[in-house]
């Protein structure tokens, strides 16, 4: 766990060289669910290059089997194709947070990934996406603070009187090589399936596998957290607060700041895949609540 200490690098190293998780094809000889057979698996695009792969690899699978069960399949897609998904159901989807929009200069496809289930019709049903970035010279607080977490250029993006306030004392720690993991939706009729206890794991797991990460962090709304999501998506550190601003997704939002390290990671997948649900103190998560 991170806590009070400094981020740092995950015990799992690099590995020499990228490989595909499944050979090309072998992927496809796993259940598919009946609507979504013709559909290509997204372990055939799954390459790893750090983390444990005997934990992350059969993840992913689990991951991929669950899904289909549920007439979804996943796939990698372009920030514009995020956007797209975003702009075309805003009637259960909020406009994206700005670091998630291209348009804002945050998100590139050489920073982030993202990924989009689809169900048998085509139509995007799901989304998740997660951005690297690098604060070796700097942290969490300043960045969120500046702006420069949301906006490439914040003093010509930002919305009138936008202002970010940061009264966490422990969220300093959030730095170095760091992964923002966000944009996450599920349309409403595809709620209560339990996609939300699989998909924001499985983007985290993936910037584990493709990235030396120190830190894996999100903001989460006050009322998301009171229904238990801080577990859910994998997180075993949790402070107050972030109060956001004037923003394009609100005027007034009390946010949670949320982290975790890749050894913790590892660990919750391990309980996943050991079919429990992870264990985390709530002293942790309830702490400056």
């Amino acid at each position: 766990m991170l806590g009070e200490a400094p981020a740092r690098k995950s015990a799992y190293p690099i590995n020499r060289g990228p490989k595909p998780l499944f050979p090309q094809g072998e992927a496809m000889t796993l259940h598919q669910a009946p609507t979504a057979r013709s559909r290509k698996s997204i372990l055939n695009d799954i390459v790893v290059k750090a983390g444990p792969a005997d934990v992350l690899g059969p993840y992913f699978l689990h991951v991929e089997l669950e899904t289909r069960r549920r007439g979804v399949v996943l796939e990698f897609c372009t920030p514009e194709d995020l956007l797209a998904a975003n702009e075309a159901n805003r009637q259960s989807w909020m406009p994206l947070v700005p670091m998630f929009n291209p348009r804002y200069g945050v998100i590139k496809a050489d920073n982030a990934f993202c990924v989009i289930g689809r169900n048998a019709m085509g139509e995007p049903v799901t989304a998740n996406s997660i951005i690297k970035y690098d604060w070796s010279e700097t942290n969490f607080v300043q960045e969120a603070t500046s702006l420069r977490l949301f906006y490439s250029d914040p003093m010509t993006m930002r919305q009138s009187g936008e202002q970010c306030i940061i009264s966490s004392t422990r969220a300093h720690c959030i730095r170095g090589t760091a992964a923002f993991s966000g944009a996450a939706w599920v349309r409403q009729d595809y709620r209560g399936l339990g996609l939300s206890a699989l998909l924001p794991r499985f983007i985290k797991a993936y910037a584990a596998a493709r990235w030396d990460l120190d830190v894996i962090f999100g903001m989460m709304a006050e009322a998301v957290v009171r229904h238990g999501f801080a577990r859910q998506f994998g997180y075993d550190q949790l402070d107050w607060e972030a109060r956001w601003l004037n923003s394009i997704v609100g005027e007034r939002l009390r946010l949670a700041i949320l982290w975790t390290d890749v050894d913790y990671l590892v660990t919750d997948l391990r309980v996943v895949l050991a079919g429990e649900t992870a264990q985390v103190d709530s002293r942790i998560l309830g702490r400056h609540s």
